[in-house]
């Protein structure tokens, strides 16, 4: 079993609320008195006896059409009394529920349209191949009515019950499913293993009002473990129930379930169950911070501390079992530890998941590990605490009346702190080296450490997206993406990782945070569009960062270096993209200080140094000019798109968005289309202004006034209904002329040696 303190206090709880009341062997604690009364002629109900252990503190035996329901699934010789006791299903709302009428028997079909299908359906594969077609048209009365005469005739109809339930299941139907399930077995049709599997893992995705799912599983679990059933649980049910308890947030069902594994052997956790467990931490972390007020800070704290410290015990229990060879490491645990980890308080355990990442993978850690004298609340993580960061050098501008700084929520002070950490149970080593130091890390390519155990996991975009999002997390973001990004992708380190488009984002966002523009043209001049990774979300990202990094004097050049790669590498320009482009230069409008030193305004002739008033004015129609002369290719293709109108979401099939041989994500919200081109329109009304006027000679300002005609009609007040709810597609001559575009960029295949043709020849 798990060692676990959850699993231990739950095994320690039941045996001591359930001692008081009757010994543990007793197979009629919790049952209903009424029942108690006719026990001789019942004889022994297992199911409730295995439900005994928590009965009455926990209170799912104790409800008596739950305890009927139990006793009547498990124990056959009961059943014509648990029926006669048992109170009629309330009619009301059976009417809404057409489905579960069908489950319930009360929706009649004609006999004989049944028995003319029992004809042709004497074999059981081409019986379920019937009720397939059945299911599909969602005639599930038909369908129904046939598998309950063909199982009355004696006819195998296990697989045909099993669609049935995996059908009410499919529409969140779990009340109907369960109704089947007892139909099935009152009808003599025991369930099979993979029956057990559907149910339980279709009440993990039932969101149905009015049935416990968590309940329900636990029932269907426990009845595999009955002297009197066919099957045990497996591996796989354990890991279904387990599941239904994480997505319904019952973490006391989930240790219950967890603490009676073995420690060895077949039916031990494997990687899918600490997976399972691991996620279900993080959740229940998240469920508990998200009901806490904004004055609990320390609650917060304490909760968070007391979630990564339960992971990592069972991360001590995943270590002992790897380190003896009886559990594989997988990807998918690893990110699940992690991700519990990223729950913590600040930077020491941000800081653990590269210690995890360097554990498992053998990727080396390139952070300075966070001193043990700061407080462990980060800055950039201390807002997860709901509380802003402390500030020494920020003034505090109100006091109490003690003339103390005064805040509206609790402060957690560095004592408080302290205190937590003392009480903290210590995991000093947990992430220290396991594999041999002699290993490498491991590749798809070349495993080259399979003759050491433990071995290292795969290393893929999984793991360099969990380390960029721990990177974008820590107070050093920029620094620590930068190392790993350059390490991994860059580096011929024998595992080399060739990032995908969400690996590209994540570093891009990194970036962002460090206002590092010219690190983010170089990225994708370098690596995104060269490797066809640009999409519209990278470019606006991109820009985002110029934005951010306005002081930089280069940070026009660096903006319309981006635009231009836009052109290149995607069909359709981005509207955010374009927007933040426009909102850049606007903040470089309003802050004219910043337009002094600002390069890539040099081709411009100077007219007027008379005053700072005249000079800041030319600086910015500069600015304008330079803006629209980067924009203008941009444009040009959205007029060209809009021109052929914009098509509804409905015109264009999901096939023919496959065949144009560009991303679909490039296709352009009309109404959004129709801001940037007003946006640029209003850009050239700033060039044109008469304030503006002896600034252009008569033919600029002809040719300004003429494209500010142009795009007029996109800021009548009816464009933007016009476009609502449209989708602007790029036209045929523009998908080509980028399909070229590409093709010129891709390398052509090697041709064959004239021996490897003569072979194939051969």
């Amino acid at each position: 079993m798990l060692r676990c303190s959850h699993a231990a206090a739950f095994r320690m709880q039941f045996k001591s609320s359930t001692a008081l009341r009757a010994p543990l062997s007793s197979p009629w604690v919790g049952v209903p008195q009424r029942l108690l009364a006719i026990a001789p002629r019942l004889g022994t109900v297992h199911s409730i006896a295995t439900d005994n252990m928590g009965a009455t503190s926990r209170g799912y035996s104790t409800h008596p059409d739950f305890a009927q329901e139990v006793a009547q699934d498990d124990d056959a010789s009961i059943k014509p009394i648990m029926v006669q006791t048992r109170r009629p299903f309330p009619r009301k709302g059976l009417d809404e529920d057409p489905l579960l009428r069908v489950a319930m028997n009360k929706a009649p079909i004609s006999a004989k349209v049944v028995e003319m299908e029992l004809t042709w359906l004497r074999d059981k594969v081409v019986m379920v191949q019937r009720v397939d077609r059945l299911l599909k048209q969602d005639n599930i009365t038909l369908a129904a009515e046939i598998v309950r005469e063909a199982t009355k005739d004696k006819m195998d109809t296990t697989v045909a019950w099993n669609r049935i339930l995996d059908y009410c299941l499919m529409k969140d139907n779990a009340k109907a499913a369960f109704k089947f399930w007892n139909d099935m077995k009152k009808r003599g049709r025991q369930p099979n293993e993979w029956a057990y599997t559907i149910m339980l893992s279709g009440l993990s995705k039932s969101n149905q009002a009015g049935i416990n799912p968590v309940r329900t599983a636990r029932t269907i679990y426990r009845s595999m473990q009955a002297p009197s059933s066919r099957f045990r649980p497996s591996t796989i049910h354990t890991n279904a129930m387990l599941n239904v308890c994480a997505k319904h947030g019952d973490m006391d069902t989930l240790w219950e379930i967890a603490g009676d594994l073995p420690e060895e052997g077949p039916l031990s956790p494997d990687d899918i169950t600490y997976t399972i467990i691991l996620n279900a931490i993080r959740s229940s972390i998240q469920r508990d911070i998200r009901v806490f007020q904004l004055d609990e800070v320390e609650r917060a704290y304490h909760r968070r501390l007391e979630g990564v410290t339960e992971a990592k015990r069972i991360w001590t229990d995943v270590l002992y079992r790897w380190k003896k060879g009886t559990l594989e490491l997988k990807n998918e645990m690893v990110s699940a530890m992690a991700g519990v980890l990223w729950e913590g308080n600040g930077d020491r355990h941000l800081y653990e998941v590269l210690q995890l990442i360097n554990q498992t993978t053998g990727i080396p850690v390139l952070a300075q590990e966070p001193s043990p004298d700061l407080p462990m609340v980060s800055r950039r993580s201390f807002s997860r605490l709901k509380s802003p960061a402390e500030d020494p050098t920020e003034d505090v501008p109100f006091v109490d009346e003690q003339g103390k700084p005064f805040t509206g929520v609790e402060q957690v002070t560095h004592e408080k702190l302290d205190m937590a950490e003392e009480k903290e149970e210590k995991f000093d080593n947990i992430f220290d080296p396991v594999v041999s130091p002699d290993a490498v890390p491991y590749t798809d390519s070349n495993n080259y450490n399979s003759l050491f155990s433990p071995r290292y996991i795969p290393i893929g975009n999984r793991e360099l997206t969990v380390i960029l999002d721990t990177a974008l997390m820590m107070t050093s973001a920029t620094y620590i993406g930068k190392n790993y990004w350059q390490h991994l992708t860059r580096e011929n380190t024998g595992y080399q990782i060739d990032p995908d488009d969400r690996s590209c984002v994540r570093y891009l966002r990194i970036l962002r945070v460090g206002r590092s523009s010219r690190v983010t043209v170089e990225v994708f001049k370098g690596q995104i569009v060269p490797e066809g990774k640009a999409e519209g979300k990278a470019f606006h990202i991109a820009l985002s960062t110029c934005r951010r990094d306005r002081k930089n004097p280069n940070v026009l050049k660096n903006a319309n270096e981006l635009l231009k790669l836009m052109d290149q590498a995607l069909v359709m320009p981005d509207h955010r993209a374009m927007l933040g482009y426009l909102d850049l230069i606007q903040i470089l409008q309003d802050n004219p200080q910043y337009l002094v030193s600002l390069n890539g305004l040099e081709g411009i002739q100077r007219r007027s140094t008379r005053n700072l008033g005249a000079v800041g004015r030319e600086l910015m129609v500069d600015l304008h000019i330079a803006a629209l002369d980067n924009l203008r290719p941009l444009v040009a293709k959205l007029e060209e798109a809009m021109s052929e109108g914009a098509r509804g979401s409905s015109s264009y099939s999901r096939k023919r968005d496959s065949e144009l041989g560009f991303s679909i994500k490039q296709v352009q919200p009309g109404y959004q289309v129709v801001t940037v081109l007003t946006r640029v329109r209003m850009l050239i009304d700033f060039i044109v202004h008469p304030d503006n006027e002896r600034l252009l000679s008569k033919s600029a300002r002809q040719a300004f006034l003429e494209e500010s005609k142009a795009l007029r009609k996109y800021s009548k007040l009816d464009a933007m209904e016009k476009y609502k709810g449209k989708l602007v597609y790029p036209t045929e001559s523009q998908v080509r002329a980028y399909q070229e575009r590409i093709a010129s960029l891709t390398p052509p295949p090697p041709l064959e040696s004239p021996s490897a043709s003569e072979d194939a020849d051969v």
